[in-house]
């Protein structure tokens, strides 16, 4: 699985204009109201839509499968490992949510072609 760092935000115009200008002028790789990503220097950076945030902001981590997500849930259940939110569509494809033993929750992302 590749990881893909994101911030949440609430404006996404304004957010892509301001990571823009503090990366340097990133490659817009896609854009919606809801998932952005701007790579920078060979690594990307996904903005995620959110109504709210909490003061001082929130970020995390995304993972895109190398496998299906169906694959992908297959492997973790022999692993003992339940998703905190199955598989649910998504205007990129298909994601899911998983929480670690801490209680750090990630999404899990299956692009669609």
């Amino acid at each position: 699985m590749k990881p893909i760092p994101f911030v949440y935000v609430k404006d996404m115009e304004r957010s892509i204009e301001w990571y823009t200008k503090v990366l340097g002028s990133p490659r817009l790789l896609s854009t919606s109201p809801y998932w952005s990503e701007l790579e920078s220097d060979g690594s990307v950076l996904a903005l995620h839509g959110a109504d709210e945030i909490e003061p001082g902001g929130a970020a995390g981590i995304s993972f895109v499968v190398s496998e299906t997500l169906d694959e992908l849930v297959a492997r973790l259940e022999g692993e003992a490992i339940t998703p905190l939110r199955g598989i649910r569509d998504e205007v990129f494809g298909r994601s899911l949510v998983l929480e670690d033993p801490d209680g750090f929750r990630f999404q899990v992302n299956e692009y669609r072609d």
